[in-house]
């Protein structure tokens, strides 16, 4: 609760100090006893108001809210005749600001405030340059990982060529493709080129063995001998019977891939025919050497031969046996 200060003789006390939000209570005595109904007081408080206030006959002024500062109190009175005195008592009063309103405590307060925000400041711009770093650490990783990913690219790409080079050698070498001038003229013959791109295809002689594991992996009730008419002009005709592995003679599809690997073509030749078929319209109409040729597939292969195909128009082709029933 705010405190009251009394000053009760101005002739005593001529200067008073009261803290800020507290209120000043002044009480005085009268000029004389005689008509004391009929005095009049005045006062004047310097700094704030420059007009007198007359307060009547009461001998107390309560002085409240008083902004921090230096204010002359000055007091009058009127005898019961009327005559106001000539001179004013007068009173300094000293409003003291509370801490949080001075001047060094602003200032103080304007140093921490831009001490917090220097040090804010500080703690982001460290932040900035730690995550910085980080950044660059993982640009510089992932760089390093872009350069392992290309080096491994490029590896496997090599690698990836030789495997398909080994494949194609492999291709040639197990499947018995033909890549002499025979082989050439049986492709020119057959027109066996990539009907988009012009791309040779890969010819070969008939492969029994692989032929014989597919007719027992797919079920296969009958095959389509086709471009017979290709072999017509053939002294001899080759057909891979086995595969002949580190010494061995093997008649069945090797499902291992490292014995593949090593197996080499074992040929039977065949004599050649030498004579048109191409309109040949059944099998008896066939040269002997031709029909021969497709008895010996038929029991290479474990399947009976249901069409023969002696050119390229569909009315050249011969149906031994309807594949359809």
């Amino acid at each position: 609760m705010p405190r009251a200060y009394h000053c009760r003789r101005f002739d005593a006390v001529d200067r008073v100090a009261i803290p800020y939000g507290e209120w000043l209570s002044l009480e005085f005595a009268v000029l004389d006893f005689n008509a004391e109904h009929r005095h009049r007081y005045a006062y004047r408080l310097g700094g704030e108001a420059r007009d007198w206030v007359d307060i009547g006959s009461r001998r107390e002024v309560t002085l409240t809210r008083l902004e921090p500062g230096s204010y002359e109190f000055s007091l009058k009175g009127r005898n019961s005749q009327g005559i106001w005195s000539s001179a004013a008592t007068s009173l300094r009063i000293d409003v003291v600001p509370p801490f949080w309103m001075t001047a060094w405590f602003r200032a103080l307060a304007l140093v921490s405030i831009a001490f917090l925000v220097a040090t804010a400041h500080s703690i982001r711009l460290s932040a900035v340059r730690k995550r910085t770093r980080e950044l660059v650490r993982l640009h510089r990783e992932r760089e390093r990982a872009r350069r392992k990913l290309r080096i491994a690219y490029d590896r496997l790409r090599r690698l990836t060529r030789r495997l398909e080079v080994a494949k194609e050698d492999e291709r040639k070498r197990i499947a018995g493709e033909l890549h002499d001038e025979m082989g050439e003229s049986l492709r020119k013959a057959g027109q066996e080129f990539g009907s988009t791109t012009g791309r040779p295809r890969r010819c070969g002689w008939f492969d029994a063995v692989a032929i014989r594991a597919a007719v027992r992996l797919n079920g296969m009730t009958g095959l389509a001998v086709t471009k017979l008419d290709v072999l017509n002009e053939l002294d001899s005709i080759k057909v891979c019977t086995a595969y002949s592995y580190q010494g061995q003679l093997l008649e069945e599809f090797p499902r291992d891939a490292d014995i593949l690997h090593g197996c080499k073509p074992v040929y039977e030749e065949f004599e050649g025919w030498c004579s048109d078929t191409c309109d040949a319209t059944s099998m008896a109409e066939l040269p002997a050497p031709a029909k021969a040729y497709l008895a010996k597939l038929e029991e290479l292969a474990g399947c009976p031969v249901a069409l023969v195909s002696v050119g390229p128009r569909r009315d050249q082709t011969i149906q031994v046996s309807n594949p359809f029933v």
